[in-house]
């Protein structure tokens, strides 16, 4: 383990800090992508106080997450620089990025129309799987949303917040992992993804500015938008009639296909 001293990154040589700073925020501004928390054991942190490198598995946002998670698995690596900066991949842009980014222009039409996804769903059945983004007519808590999850038997992968500060049209897109795996306590109600977003921002501070920074978050941005956040969305993977279901729940403004796979355990 390197040893703390002079230097941007100093304070980041432990693998918990930077896993509860420069991880997160990697992880809410790449909503097309899932950082998988589990397998972050093997992942490679090697911090010095004036540079080092973090190498972060993760995976795209499809239906195949559900049950072959390994099998679209990849590391990509943030390097960090004596200027202080963060060297970032770029990665592609997916559907699921598009349709989280529509959620918070309503300027921006559905791709398609509710009319073509009825015709699409009644041609589906088991064993598909599909993902899709799911836009709320009304902003819902997630204590009470989460009593209409389990009617929906949905599985969520993400949840959408926003829009960053309480105004704008970004939203922040959290996955959140399980408790003991991010770097910070997720307290007692670690299982709702709002609340573990809520602890994050509570556990950052003054120093983690320009890290932040580096991923186009603003601490004040989050803490504002950590007071009383409302979920606007979710992302979701589930049987062809569960999304049926939704797409017909007077709830729901709309909802988005972004992939179909196929339920390799059924």
């Amino acid at each position: 383990m390197a040893f703390r001293g002079s230097g941007p990154w100093g304070k980041y040589v432990t693998e918990e800090h930077a896993r509860r700073v420069i991880v997160n925020a990697f992880s809410i501004s790449s909503p097309g992508y899932i950082v998988d928390y589990f397998n972050m054991e093997s992942a490679n942190f090697d911090i010095h106080p004036r540079d080092g490198i973090i190498e972060i598995p993760i995976s795209p946002r499809s239906a195949y997450f559900r049950n072959s998670f390994q099998w679209h698995r990849f590391t990509v690596a943030l390097r960090l620089s004596s200027a202080g900066t963060i060297e970032r991949p770029r990665l592609e842009q997916t559907l699921t990025t598009d349709s989280i980014a529509a959620l918070g222009d309503s300027r921006r039409p559905p791709k398609r129309t509710s009319n073509y996804l009825n015709r699409l769903l009644a041609q589906l059945e088991d064993p598909l799987v599909i993902t899709a983004v799911v836009a709320l007519r009304t902003p819902q808590s997630e204590e009470v949303l989460d009593e209409a999850w389990e009617m929906w038997d949905s599985r969520i992968s993400a949840v959408v917040l926003g829009p960053v500060g309480g105004r704008g049209t970004k939203l922040l897109t959290w996955s959140g992992g399980p408790c003991g795996t991010m770097g910070f306590d997720c307290g007692s109600a670690g299982h709702l993804r709002v609340n573990q977003f809520q602890q994050w921002v509570a556990s950052l501070n003054g120093d983690d500015t320009d890290a932040l920074a580096a991923f186009g978050l603003s601490l004040d941005s989050l803490r504002s938008s950590s007071m009383n956040p409302l979920v606007h969305g979710f992302v979701v993977t589930a049987s062809p009639e569960v999304i049926r279901r939704l797409q017909g729940d007077p709830r729901v403004q709309r909802v988005e296909v972004t992939d179909i796979g196929m339920d390799w355990a059924a």
